[in-house]
């Protein structure tokens, strides 16, 4: 799997957020931080296609 650099800006009360999720433990840096969003924003967009698609529909 590769790997895209991306840069994004947040505003100064988003950077405290992130840099206190880190120091709470459980990420090791902003980009593991800002991947574990992600991957949470696609499994919920994954449940919510799954709900929304009629069960005879469903592609296995």
């Amino acid at each position: 799997m590769g790997t895209t650099r991306k840069t994004i800006t947040v505003t100064d009360r988003q950077d405290e957020w992130i840099k206190a999720r880190i120091e709470a433990g459980g990420f090791t840096n902003d980009s593991g931080y800002i991947r574990d969003l992600i991957r949470r924003d696609q499994a919920r967009g994954a449940e919510s296609r799954d709900l929304s698609t009629p069960r005879g529909s469903r592609k296995t």
